[in-house]
């Protein structure tokens, strides 16, 4: 009996790696920022000096799973499916040739994505520990939605770029379970190549930020 539990032990480390060798589930909050603006409002004044658009980020969410390839023990091609949900809010000023406000509007925007990524990631040390990566999505617009305060909702899918295309990178901190099991910590910047919309007075992106909790699932005994 002894046996066959080391042969059976043996057969499990020598197993060969699968193609998809590890998934993640992950979730978190993320932050818009618009037109590389920060933490701060994004403002935009027209010629006239009369109107004001400014844009302020809002809290979103993202939840989504990993698919993962390890080429080496410290890189690996990371394939992910996401759902996520930007959100910002504007206000317009309109003020007389006086200089007095006589018109003002706040409004809500709620845009929903469903994005995939292709990224790669490198751990610097043999702990794994901290991966940095670096990749692409494409993002489809699956919902939009603005509420003006005080009014109601309007429906601004057809407002919007249906596919956007953004530029990812970030960090990530595993912290392993035991030998299957990983939780880690993932914070990741998102950069729109192009343009989320197209104004009567320019182009506005909205790029984002996210950090995530998510939990690790592996082969067992990964021999590279």
């Amino acid at each position: 009996a002894s046996s066959a539990l080391a042969q059976n032990s043996s057969t499990q480390a020598n197993m060969p790696l699968r193609f998809i060798n590890k998934i993640e589930i992950f979730a978190g909050p993320g932050l818009s920022f618009l037109n590389d603006n920060g933490w701060s409002d994004f403002i935009y004044e027209l010629s006239d000096q009369r109107t004001i658009y400014s844009y302020h980020p809002k809290t979103g969410s993202i939840i989504g799973l990993s698919l993962i390839h390890s080429i080496k023990q410290r890189f690996e091609l990371q394939g992910k499916f996401s759902f996520e949900k930007r959100r910002y809010d504007e206000k317009i000023m309109t003020f007389d040739t006086n200089g007095s406000l006589y018109y003002e509007s706040l409004t809500t925007q709620k845009n929903d994505y469903l994005v995939g990524s292709l990224v790669g990631s490198y751990s610097l040390s043999k702990s794994n520990r901290f991966h940095f990566f670096l990749g692409g999505s494409v993002c489809y617009l699956k919902k939009s939605i603005t509420t003006i305060i005080g009014s109601g909702a309007i429906n601004t899918i057809d407002g919007f770029e249906k596919y956007t295309f953004d530029a990812v990178a970030g960090i990530t901190y595993l912290k392993p379970l035991n030998d299957r099991l990983t939780a880690f910590l993932r914070l990741q910047g998102n950069y729109v190549l192009g343009y989320s919309l197209d104004l009567i007075y320019g182009q506005l992106d909205i790029n984002s930020i996210s950090v995530t909790l998510g939990l690790q699932y592996s082969q067992k005994n990964l021999k590279f």
